[in-house]
């Protein structure tokens, strides 16, 4: 049986963070962090519950003012593996930066190539959507694929494990804007994400993404193989 991902935040994981986070901001208490990340509720915790109790703890012990917490959170997180494990940088920023939009932004753009930020942004749309998806235009734009990747599939309207986005299960014209850009994207790890997020406007718009397969199928194997992808729902519906 698999160990479940959770235990992926092991005490060794801990201390090598406290390790990089100290590298950075010497003034960090690294014991007193850890003694409140493995506190008597730890074990009870699962995987996003554990990421998030690692983000409050972090904001605990780091500076108050979010601009300078962000800046040592940038240093460290360069000094690990890309990987989810890390994703409590960016939800950092989700829990603490809501009111700090033009510093938040430019964290998520950068922790993403890290540690994706595709939770994360998701409340900023909520709360700043037109100003927000004119950003996802300029990061589907991006030179580097996983902020490109960020900028559809952070406004997926259905996300496992992530706040959904009813507005764009009503109305998804702006979604299918980004998804435009993106269809004949170089990465296959972009057109993978145009294809999920195709896949979750068809349980609530099954004509757009009907009209959408008909209009892209054809232009080359690659956009044919995301068209049959993003359709696995309603092929399956028959």
């Amino acid at each position: 049986m698999a160990e479940p991902l959770k235990n992926r935040y092991s005490s060794g994981f801990i201390e090598r963070l406290t390790r990089e986070i100290e590298s950075v901001y010497p003034k960090f208490a690294s014991d007193r962090f850890t003694s409140d990340v493995f506190d008597e509720n730890w074990g009870d915790k699962e995987l996003k519950d554990r990421m998030g109790h690692i983000a409050q703890n972090l904001h605990k012990h780091l500076p108050k003012t979010f601009g300078q917490a962000v800046d040592i959170l940038k240093q460290a997180i360069p000094r690990f593996d890309q990987g989810f494990e890390i994703m409590f940088f960016p939800d950092f920023v989700e829990r603490y930066g809501m009111d700090e939009y033009e510093l938040s932004i430019d964290a998520l753009e950068y922790f993403t190539p890290y540690a994706s930020s595709e939770f994360a942004v998701r409340p900023f749309i909520q709360r700043y959507p037109k100003r927000m998806m004119t950003q996802m235009k300029r990061w589907a734009g991006s030179e580097n694929e996983n902020v490109r990747r960020l900028a559809t599939e952070g406004c997926r309207p259905r996300l496992p494990w992530a706040m959904a986005l009813p507005q764009f299960k009503k109305d998804p014209a702006p979604v299918m804007r980004i998804l435009e850009m993106l269809k004949a994207d170089p990465s296959e790890y972009v057109r993978r994400s145009v294809a999920n997020n195709l896949n979750d406007i068809s349980k609530d718009n099954p004509a757009i993404v009907i009209q959408i397969a008909k209009s892209w199928i054809g232009r080359s194997p690659e956009t044919d193989w995301m068209v049959k992808h993003a359709c696995r729902t309603l092929l399956k519906a028959g």
